[in-house]
């Protein structure tokens, strides 16, 4: 059973701000994306029109130069920006989720927080969730929690190895992970190449998390 709430209007309030910061990632990520495709054409533009008035030989050096330039976004500038933004979007989720955590239990008189437990801070989180504030597994959004689990995963092989997954503790899940069409794969290097309809999957898995907790909770 749900506990009635001290003040709904504040719940309310504090639902509505995180799916609006969720919805401002899904904008921050849209520009910047926007932003280096932008780039990318402005300097091939640039290249292919100074090789327009080159001699043979020159134009043919231009356009080793050119592919040179494609690789650098493709291998190190895309992947760079979307390392950054999966480990920005765990940030967020792991420390929205813990407020959330500090809010509920203070609603419900929890005497057991999340700090106190043991495990990973997503493992704690969901322990202090369905064993201790009474939200019922039945409720839980366990589709939704496994995708971020993933996310976890994703950001501990580029936080602790740069991507190179036969560094990353979790190698074999991610080789794993990277073969199932996921949007995620791993370049010749090594390293775990990320596409933007990953980014895009979990912020959409993060919104509905965070709407089914709020829901099952009255908050919405």
């Amino acid at each position: 059973m749900v506990k009635n709430m001290k003040d709904p209007l504040d719940m309310r309030c504090s639902a509505i701000l995180v799916l609006s910061a969720i919805d401002g990632l899904g904008k921050y990520l849209a520009v910047t994306e926007a932003q280096m495709e932008e780039v990318l054409h402005i300097e091939r533009h640039t290249h292919e029109t100074q090789a327009s008035r080159y001699n043979r030989e020159e134009r043919e050096e231009d356009q080793s130069m050119l592919n040179d330039l494609d690789n650098l976004y493709e291998t190190e500038l895309y992947p760079a920006m979307r390392y950054s933004f999966v480990v920005l979007l765990h940030i967020f989720t792991e420390t929205r989720l813990r407020k959330f955590c500090s809010e509920l239990q203070d609603e419900r008189h929890v005497p057991i927080g999340v700090t106190d437990l043991s495990g990973s801070a997503i493992e704690r989180i969901r322990t202090f969730l369905t064993k201790l504030a009474g939200v019922s597994v039945k409720d839980f959004p366990e589709k939704e929690w496994e995708s971020l689990q993933n996310l976890q995963k994703i950001r501990d092989c580029i936080v602790h190895a740069y991507g190179h997954v036969k560094d990353s503790r979790d190698g074999p899940w991610l080789r794993k992970f990277a073969s199932s069409k996921n949007a995620v794969s791993i370049g010749d290097d090594g390293r775990l190449q990320i596409e933007l309809e990953f980014c895009q999957q979990q912020l959409d898995n993060l919104r509905r998390l965070f709407e089914s907790l709020f829901q099952t909770l009255g908050w919405a």
